[in-house]
């Protein structure tokens, strides 16, 4: 016999927590664990300072110097506190806790207040931190490549090429999004975050490597951090901003992308030929610095919470963004098909066609970052501009952008979700199709050549930003940073892709061949996403994973 629909309150009211909201869901198991941790990490980077700063003669060329014992220490106390981090951060589950799938969390009610505010502007911190590595790779690789003698554009005849930098990186994002998307769904979306910023602490002591070998190493490791933060990221804004407002806060902070890339580039043509391309790495351990420091703005999401088994916090935190939590027994009539914690679920019979799709589109937008805007300021001089002026080009072009992603936040939260995904995507693959026809004659029209650069630039921080919010909303809890991972690791494989395309020698990477790979891969997704897209606009989440996705694979 089927029970009867019914639900019972576990807890629907935020008076029957007695924890405070100002510390609920910010509290670490061993914060003295911890912010040892950040102390040894940080004076293990600050170890290798000196070299760089005694090279100032030497317009800060390092290559040839040896590693010295203040260094080797310095390494040592970043190995030392990585792991004291991770154990002051994480939390076990405590005996007896009800797992996610047993109850239906309801964290719907309120509107935006001053809370929410402040998290948004966290997280565009975050995401701006982020986002400003993967676009440093463009602007340090052709320093390091004059350093150290590497094959490039300027140098055809090095031995070793400089893709391998950027692939480094890409690499690491790519495994890290997997990592951290495993991370998020295990120990928690704030945990996963703040430790992201850690990785960016300790890796910024790649703009002090003397040997390539070891850049390449600390810049795997740096991409392995930097992967991390958007799946967890959005994962945790998905289960916190109420759903009338979701989608359009989310893909808003989608701006901080673009804008990442206009403050890189900005960095780039006024640090560079200052501080040599170092310097870019170098700025790592301020901003890894800001990102800790902002934590205690940064709670950790209601519904992981309850999974945890820390229901009072749950609750304590939503009364902080003026809602409030309703656990119900789910019945027969309500239970969705049960979820476990794993990998394999993502890639199930109810999520295969969706997971391909989002992750079609995720790598659509790598090949753009990575293929199209990753060699921008090396290929502007072949449509006629100089050198000296692709950085400030591609910095104005980025600041064009920012205003036109702005534009694509509303659409997608009140308009539509599905819809906007798909006019990004032919606007972008338009432009992409314009800039590879027009070639070296838009020389004479910069009018048009800062539109065609400025759209894609655009067009691949919001797609990775849509598909990041999309894929936080269309699973469920459980496996919701987990799917958020496997979207943006897709975005990070299209990068590795087109690099290793590069690095042995399959193709040119000029632009007009970067462009038409470009729009090849958005058209692409866009005719696969056309039978899995679901809407999600201004629908709870819990709506979405027990309605909508259960009528999608019933679909023919």
């Amino acid at each position: 016999m089927r029970p009867t629909s019914q639900a019972r309150d576990v807890a629907a009211s935020p008076e029957r927590s007695s924890i405070g909201a100002r510390t609920a869901g910010i509290q670490m198991p061993h914060p003295r664990l911890f912010w040892l941790g950040i102390a040894a990490i940080t004076g293990g980077v600050s170890a290798h300072l000196p070299m760089f700063f005694n090279a100032a003669g030497m317009h800060y060329r390092l290559y040839g110097m040896h590693v010295g014992a203040a260094m080797i220490v310095g390494m040592a106390a970043i190995a030392v506190g990585i792991p004291l981090t991770v154990a002051g951060l994480v939390s076990r589950r405590p005996a007896g806790a009800t797992p996610i799938p047993s109850v239906e969390v309801n964290v719907e009610e309120g509107g935006i207040g001053r809370a929410h505010a402040s998290l948004l502007g966290v997280l565009t911190i975050a995401v701006v931190i982020d986002a400003m590595k993967g676009s440093t790779l463009g602007f340090v690789a052709p320093g390091a490549a004059a350093e150290y003698g590497l094959k490039s554009a300027a140098n055809p005849h090095g031995s070793v090429p400089v893709a391998l930098y950027p692939l480094a990186g890409v690499t690491g994002m790519s495994l890290g999004a997997l990592i951290w998307g495993h991370f998020g769904d295990r120990i928690g979306r704030r945990a996963g975050i703040l430790l992201a910023g850690v990785i960016f602490i300790a890796t910024s002591i790649c703009g002090a490597m003397p040997q390539f070998g070891l850049n390449l190493v600390m810049c795997f490791w740096m991409g392995i951090g930097v992967g991390g933060m958007i799946p967890i990221t959005f994962a945790l804004l998905a289960e916190t901003i109420p759903a009338r407002h979701r989608g359009f806060a989310m893909v808003m902070v989608g701006v901080a992308v673009a804008a990442a890339f206009a403050l890189a580039s900005g960095l780039a043509s006024w640090l560079i030929p200052i501080y040599s391309w170092r310097i870019m790495w170098l700025i790592g351990l301020p901003t890894g610095l800001v990102l800790i420091l902002l934590n205690r703005f940064i709670p950790e999401s209601p519904r992981f919470l309850v999974g945890m088994g820390r229901t009072d916090e749950a609750v304590a935190v939503l009364r902080r963004f003026g809602a409030r939590l309703e656990l119900k027994k789910s019945t027969a009539e309500t239970a969705p098909a049960p979820i476990e914690d794993r990998w394999r679920q993502i890639v199930s019979p109810r999520y295969a066609g969706l997971t391909l799709a989002i992750c079609l589109v995720g790598f659509s937008a790598g090949a753009l970052t990575f293929g199209f805007q990753l060699w921008a300021p090396s290929n502007l001089p072949d449509l006629g501009v100089a050198r000296g002026d692709a950085a400030a080009l591609l910095r104005n072009a980025a600041l064009i952008a920012i205003p036109v992603t702005a534009l694509i936040a509303p659409a997608y939260g009140y308009w539509s979700s599905k819809r906007t995904i798909f006019a990004v995507g032919a606007v972008v693959a338009a432009s992409l199709i314009a800039l590879a026809v027009g070639g070296a004659d838009l020389a004479s029209n910069r009018a048009a050549l800062y539109v065609l650069v400025a759209l894609p630039i655009a067009g691949a921080s919001s797609l990775l930003m849509i598909v990041a919010a999309y894929s936080s909303e269309v699973y469920p809890t459980e496996i919701r940073a987990r799917g958020g991972g496997a979207a943006t690791s897709a975005s990070r494989i299209g990068g590795v892709l087109i690099i290793l395309a590069v690095v042995f020698s399959l193709v040119t990477p000029s632009m007009t061949t970067m462009s038409i790979a470009g729009a090849a891969t958005v058209i692409i997704a866009l005719a696969a996403l056309v039978p899995s897209a679901i809407e999600t606009r201004q629908r709870s989440l819990e709506t979405i994973t027990r309605e909508e996705l259960s009528v999608a694979v019933q679909r023919p």
